[in-house]
């Protein structure tokens, strides 16, 4: 009897404090994945070359003009495929869009190379960014290069953000 009036309680509490949370809504989008060489001459991605250092871009966008993206609510996961990789330190103060995302690397099951940005710090109501990275093709062959932002609510105890337009949280080249 006692276990279960301490389940309700504790039942009651989690609910409560799930309720509380304040619904963010935003169109978080991500568009125009560039790529370059190093001295910012355009690039066709079909004719990158083996061994050369290379460049790409992506703009980051929250399109609510009136509403931040809260932390802890959304992720930033770019795959570059199996036949390229990083040239890049993703940390300190030359970190892409290091004033909002903390950048982490590895190695998937598949060996492709996956940058995770994690939202640190609330990205502000109308917000447009761009992120360089720079990479190599390792290997000739086909390849493709996956950008995806994420709604995750999986560190915010106060908000939960809804994204009314998903289609636009993914981008990619082959």
């Amino acid at each position: 009897m006692m276990k279960k009036a301490v389940t309700i309680i504790l039942t009651m509490f989690c609910l409560s404090a799930f309720a509380q949370r304040k619904a963010v809504i935003a169109d978080l989008k991500i568009e125009n994945l560039k790529f370059e060489d190093m001295q910012h001459n355009t690039l066709n991605s079909d004719l990158l070359e083996v061994g050369k250092m290379s460049k790409f871009t992506l703009k980051i966008v929250n399109t609510n003009m009136l509403s931040a993206i809260p932390v802890g609510t959304s992720k930033l996961k770019i795959s570059l495929g199996m036949l390229c990789f990083l040239a890049d330190d993703l940390q300190g103060a030359n970190a892409p869009l290091g004033d909002y995302f903390h950048w982490s690397v590895y190695r998937d099951a598949f060996s492709q190379t996956v940058i995770t940005g994690e939202l640190y710090r609330d990205l502000p109501a109308d917000f447009s960014g761009t992120a360089l990275f720079n990479f190599m093709p390792s290997k000739a062959g086909s390849s493709t290069i996956i950008c995806q932002y994420f709604i995750s609510n999986h560190k915010s105890p106060d908000f939960i953000l809804s994204d009314p337009n998903s289609s636009n949280n993914i981008i990619s080249s082959s």
